[in-house]
């Protein structure tokens, strides 16, 4: 490989990575400016609504349906405590390195039954209803899940959960705001969600399945953050609202409705452990006498693409492929027929990466070839460099006539490698989301989503990155460049410690193909180096 490649590639890697690292995972900004207005109104008390309000005792309520189990709250309405019994929590994966950095007591990789999946936690309060303040009480409802009604605001406001038979997992959510007062309603009609969501750390964090608030406004999908700094409710986006949620990677709850409107802002709900979310603001105002009706679909349960889109079609976004998802849902249905006819993920894996390659395939061995005749004529092109270093113009003449002469394309080593690059990422970030690959077993691993704890698959990738710098030259790079080529395996093998091990299955069969391709073309390549040696 010509060097000017393996230096374009190593740049490109360690942008990348950089990238990842100030900015995990890659998202849109978050909120408008802080001169931007924020639809928060606060509701004036109307004649018929005493200023000061009536709590009710906050009451639960067990909601089962559809392989979901839950708590229901009269305080909005919200639910909590969300899990699904017919799937496990993440393992608590204990690395080899940190049981030898522990002193080599016991050793549990996977850790015990890690229990059922949890989507929200016993403290969350999402989908609670209600109206004005946005970070007072949620209404106040008498009743059961089915049929709940109280008031808020001076607002008679009612919601109804019923579960929709079938799959996928959902239920039905009806809200309905009523201004019985005679006079006008000023503030917003909103649906919250809310949980203790973990502050989003580093790079390695993005490989850590935890919660997270997610919406959809106008089509894009927004990941929010940023909490602690949060002094007020924040606008998001003027956009129309699609949905509303919390999850994990794999797992969560969506609320959509039957068209997108609304109106998202990020908030954080106060106490001695604030809980973090958004408001979905449905409607500012309400004329006395009237009413304001919201049907809703709730989803619970997995992120598969194929499933959520069953459900309501804007949710398939909230699997997020990234900037070049137009290639990762290529991929990812390539990746499912591929288990559909081998019935394991790990060889699916393989036999995705078989043919990625073999689809690029001409473009590597252009690529290869390139960077052998490059290398070929490198002395010849040092001669001319140094015997025309003073005269650029006659340098530059010269090098042409000299690539011309032994058909060698400059640009052919880097351009194949930068048309493959939009395919690599979006090939990383299918493997990195997809649900398919959760807690699945290949070889001696039991879950392809999380990292290989006995760390075999990252020593054996930088082992053959090693291989792969044999099949480098280096004769005409200067020290330095030489140095860096062979500490490069080290300094990039530390990620590969932190990734799933559906990931690194690829990285490492990836790496091989590249290898083996690279010898076929070392013994086979007659090129420039024959005329050379000749001319």
């Amino acid at each position: 490989m010509e060097r000017r490649t393996v230096v374009f590639v190593l740049l490109s890697l360690a942008v990348w990575y950089t990238w990842l690292t100030l900015f995990p995972p890659p998202l849109p900004p978050e909120a408008v400016p802080a001169n931007a207005p924020v639809p928060v109104v606060p509701a004036a008390p109307t004649p018929s609504e005493p200023a000061v309000r009536t709590q009710v005792a906050q009451r639960f309520e067990d909601l089962k349906g559809c392989g979901a189990e839950a708590r229901w709250s009269n305080h909005g309405g919200s639910l909590s405590s969300l899990e699904l019994p017919d799937r496990r929590a993440p393992y608590t994966v204990t690395p080899v390195w940190s049981w030898v950095m522990g002193g080599f007591g016991s050793w549990a990789p996977y850790g015990g039954d890690p229990g059922p999946a949890v989507v929200l936690s016993d403290r969350a309060r999402a989908f609670a209803v209600g109206a004005g303040d946005l970070l007072g009480d949620p209404a106040q409802l008498t009743g059961a899940p089915g049929d709940a009604r109280g008031r808020s605001q001076g607002l008679e406001i009612t919601e109804k959960l019923t579960v929709v038979p079938g799959e996928p997992c959902t239920f039905r959510v009806d809200y309905t705001w009523r201004n019985t007062s005679s006079a006008p309603f000023k503030g917003p009609l909103w649906v919250s969600a809310h949980d203790a969501i973990p502050p989003v750390g580093g790079m390695f964090d993005r490989y850590t399945n935890h919660a997270m608030v997610v919406a959809s406004v106008d089509g894009g999908v927004w990941t929010l953050s940023g909490f602690e700094e949060l002094k007020a409710p924040e606008q998001v986006d003027d956009g129309a609202v699609d949905w509303l949620g919390i999850g994990d990677r794999y797992f969560a709850a969506f609320l959509a409705p039957e068209t997108a409107h609304g109106t998202l802002v990020k908030s954080r709900l106060p106490g001695t452990e604030p809980l973090d979310g958004a408001h979905w603001i449905v409607r500012e105002g309400l004329e006395p006498g009237g009413t304001h009706e919201e049907h809703m679909v709730l989803y619970v349960g997995v992120k598969d693409t194929e499933v959520l889109e069953a459900a309501r079609p804007s949710l398939e976004n909230s699997v997020e492929l990234g900037w070049f998802a137009f290639f990762g849902h290529p991929l990812l249905w390539l990746l499912k027929r591929f288990h559909g006819i081998v019935g394991n993920w790990g060889l699916a894996i393989i036999l995705l990466t078989v043919t990625v390659k073999a689809i690029f395939f001409p473009l590597t061995q252009s690529a290869f070839r390139s960077g052998q005749a490059m290398q070929a004529i490198q002395p010849k092109l040092q001669e001319i460099r140094e015997t025309y270093q003073h005269d650029p113009t006659e340098l530059n003449r010269r090098t042409v006539e000299l690539f011309k002469e032994y058909r060698v394309n400059p640009l052919g080593g880097c351009l194949p490698m930068v048309l493959q690059i939009p395919v690599w990422i979006a090939l990383y970030n299918v493997l990195l989301t997809s649900v398919e690959l959760y807690q699945t077993e290949f070889l001696y691993l039991k879950d392809l989503s999380s990292i290989d704890p006995y760390c075999v698959l990252p020593v054996l990738v930088i082992a053959v990155m090693v291989v792969q710098q044999q099949f480098t030259p280096t004769a005409n790079m200067d020290p330095m460049q030489a140095q860096m080529m062979k500490v490069m395996p080290l300094i990039f093998g530390i990620f590969f410690f932190t990734l799933p091990a559906g990931l690194v299955v690829y990285m490492f069969v990836n790496m091989v193909l590249s290898v083996l391709q690279q010898w076929f073309i070392k013994r086979t390549f007659v090129g420039p180096e024959a005329q050379v040696a000749t001319g």
